[in-house]
């Protein structure tokens, strides 16, 4: 029974953890995503997010452009430069004074999601509808968290309470019929919990992939582009795709 009851905290405590990544963007416009350690007056420490267990990197604060926390909150350092003349004439797409915006208003946006489909519904109504799909996918999926933690907490409470009575009031059936139905309701309630993984990672793909494409198509020279691996819908079924 002890077992039972650490497994289900276990699961409720470490979903949440599933999603905890930072996002380090660099000047040059590239993307880590990382686990941020520390941060002193000279460096960033942070560790890969895909290798937690691997070594501690080290940035300079004077190349990193802005951190995007797991939590929705960022922090964007003060010194960024401006593009150089030069590096605008190499690359006119971004000298261009149109509605898509320089890059690093660009990149704040990235921050909040509110921001973000207000700048694609502006500039890009193709991508605008993809990124409000990855928000509705993401809202089911947080809906599924909210409904597994009651579902859970009604079962852990059905239990304790029968166990209670149990123990003062010896063959007590009402005890009984409490006692069972909560262990079975406390399952449940996870399971409901690990539902919401598909739903929200697929909405994360769906909305990454939006503000990928815009990117790539408004600001070509700035973006390198890392190999992932997303989640999604298809047809009538499920999968995972590679994108390079």
């Amino acid at each position: 029974m002890e077992k039972i009851f650490l497994t289900l905290f276990a699961t409720i405590f470490l979903v949440p953890m599933l999603f905890a990544q930072d996002i380090i963007t660099l000047k040059n416009g590239d993307d880590i995503q990382a686990v941020v350690q520390e941060i002193d007056e000279v460096d960033i420490k942070y560790k890969k997010y895909d290798n937690l267990d691997g070594p501690i990197y080290i940035l300079k604060k004077t190349n990193v452009f802005m951190i995007r926390y797991a939590n929705g909150s960022n922090d964007v350092f003060s010194d960024v430069a401006p593009p150089s003349r030069q590096e605008e004439n190499q690359h006119p797409i971004n000298n261009q004074s149109d509605r898509s915006g320089n890059y690093e208003s660009f990149i704040i946006s990235r921050s909040n999601d509110n921001e973000m489909a207000a700048f694609l519904k502006e500039n890009d109504a193709v991508l605008y509808n993809q990124f409000q799909r990855g928000i509705t996918f993401q809202k089911k999926g947080k809906d599924f968290v909210k409904a597994g933690l009651i579902v859970t907490g009604t079962g852990m409470a059905l239990f304790f309470v029968g166990l209670d009575q149990y123990y003062r009031n010896k063959n007590n059936d009402l005890s009984i019929f409490m006692i069972y139905p909560g262990i079975v309701i406390s399952i449940v309630g996870p399971c409901v919990i690990l539902t919401s993984i598909p739903f929200y990672a697929t909405g994360r793909s769906l909305k990454k992939s939006a503000v990928d494409s815009y990117e790539r198509k408004h600001y070509m020279n700035r973006t390198s582009h890392q190999p992932s691996l997303d989640f999604n819908f298809y047809g009538n079924g499920v999968g995972f795709a590679i994108r390079f």
